[in-house]
């Protein structure tokens, strides 16, 4: 679509799981003092966490680094911490083969018109779209353009979303080339992992209960 980065990108969809062992790396702080609290809650996927940007497109690429952060600590067994900056296809191809997840929360920078730097968290809300336009979307996935939205729609389209879903959003302010992210998207990057790690301490604490 117009105005949208185009980056090849060329990967093996096959060469690992979408949810390797990364998913338990260090202990979650909150839950150090307690070594039973992992036993008590489900051990298949079911709260898919997914960053979706660009390498090496400065404030594009901020939803790749938040899952880079978050993928330092140790979660239970069902909490997936993925990457998803790929193609679409190759996506809905992996969640399809696997169990549904119960939640998923998906995150990266999205151009709005919003001021830059700011955090939108909201519930997945699909717009109206024709046949047509989603084709569009897909051939444009085809091509290497990686975008939140795009993602989230056609996984939507072929059932593939959790069963809930959250939205991360946040507004670039640098979308240039280049490494590293402006002060605004750096600021905006610690907020965004600030309330994606509340909102899995609440769905724990929930399952838990």
């Amino acid at each position: 679509m117009k105005g949208r980065h185009q980056v090849e990108r060329i990967i093996d969809p096959l060469a690992g799981s979408l949810w390797p062992s990364q998913a338990r790396l260090q202990a979650t702080a909150d839950y150090q003092g307690d070594p039973t609290w992992e036993s008590r809650l489900p051990r298949e996927p079911w709260v898919l966490v997914a960053g979706v940007g660009y390498t090496n497109l400065r404030d594009l690429s901020l939803g790749p680094a938040l899952v880079t952060r978050l993928q330092r600590d140790r979660w239970p067994a069902g909490v997936v911490i993925a990457d998803l900056s790929y193609s679409p296809i190759d996506v809905l191809f992996q969640l399809q083969a696997a169990p549904r997840f119960s939640l998923g929360i998906f995150a990266g920078a999205a151009p709005r018109g919003r001021p830059p730097g700011s955090v939108t968290v909201m519930p997945w809300n699909p717009p109206a779209i024709t046949l047509d336009e989603l084709q569009s979307r897909v051939s444009e996935a085809v091509t290497g353009v990686i975008d939140l939205e795009n993602l989230l729609l056609i996984l939507d389209h072929f059932g593939a979303l959790p069963v809930q879903v959250t939205v991360v959003e946040i507004e670039p302010f640098d979308q240039s080339w280049g490494d590293g992210f402006s002060a605004l998207g750096e600021a905006a990057l610690e907020e965004a992992e600030r309330r994606v790690r509340a909102l899995l301490r609440q769905v724990l604490a929930e399952m838990e209960a």
